[in-house]
């Protein structure tokens, strides 16, 4: 028997049914129409979920609405035993790689074989999402205020410099939190 698959919350909220991706995009509705900014996480091992950003902790949180779950990331890998390989974050105005977020194997062969079957290499993997970025940007120019774009900068380096630390880790571990705690 084939699901059907619901991309309007709307539909999702009459039926009452859905798997991850209805669930997330039903939750992510409701968190952007109180005023959080959200971002849709594809994970390219068959999952989807959203990421909120706090204002206050100044990071994005994980919120899993499918399995009730929020500000948990090793849930996949250390709960689930997930073998990630991407995990991307989507938003109106940006594209990220968010996968050092969700795994603490990052530089394990076995993890960047499983990489290296989408990209070549990380370095062209960087490339793609830089590419789609530039263009995000270009396409926007003058819609967004310059204090959003200033905003969303210092966002984007905060993260970059969580996934450096994060990577290198290998733990999971309550002293690799990001922002303010």
């Amino acid at each position: 028997a084939t699901f059907p698959r619901y991309n309007s919350p709307r539909t999702l909220f009459q039926t009452r049914r859905g798997r991850c991706g209805e669930f997330a995009n039903l939750f992510g509705t409701y968190c952007r129409a109180l005023g959080f900014d959200t971002r849709y996480i594809l994970d390219f091992t068959d999952h989807v979920w959203i990421e909120v950003w706090s204002h206050r902790t100044r990071r994005w949180i994980c919120a899993d609405s499918c399995e009730g779950v929020i500000d948990e990331p090793g849930m996949y890998e250390k709960g689930w035993g997930k073998k990630l390989n991407y995990a991307i974050g989507a938003t109106k105005d940006s594209v990220v790689d968010v996968t050092r977020r969700y795994t603490r194997k990052f530089h394990e062969d076995e993890f960047q074989a499983r990489r290296r079957e989408f990209a070549p290499d990380e370095e062209s993997s960087e490339n793609v999402f830089r590419l789609a970025n530039q263009t995000i940007r270009q396409q926007q120019f003058g819609k967004i205020p310059k204090g959003r774009l200033e905003e969303l900068d210092a966002r984007m380096k905060m993260e970059a410099a969580f996934f450096v630390k994060v990577a290198s880790s290998g733990v999971w571990d309550s002293d690799y939190k990001e922002g303010r705690i």
